[in-house]
């Protein structure tokens, strides 16, 4: 698989419960626009930190977050 496959991370509590409920339309947008990705939602606190890691692990040079961030 080419290093340049996506990883999307969508938490699917953000925006109350926006981002899942919206994320038919996002991934029809991503799949329109030619991206080539895998997708994974978040299940707890901190495991998209742990999605993350695995990517990049996995040589994943793009990472594409849905949902709110929290800094």
């Amino acid at each position: 698989m080419s290093a340049s496959y996506a990883t999307v991370i969508v938490n699917p509590i953000a925006g109350g419960r926006t981002a899942r409920r919206e994320w038919p339309k996002i991934y029809a947008q991503l799949r329109k626009v030619g991206l080539s990705f895998e997708f994974e939602f978040t299940q707890r606190a901190g495991h998209a930190i742990e999605i993350a890691t695995r990517a990049i692990s996995r040589g994943r040079q793009f990472l594409v977050a849905v949902g709110e961030m929290g800094l």
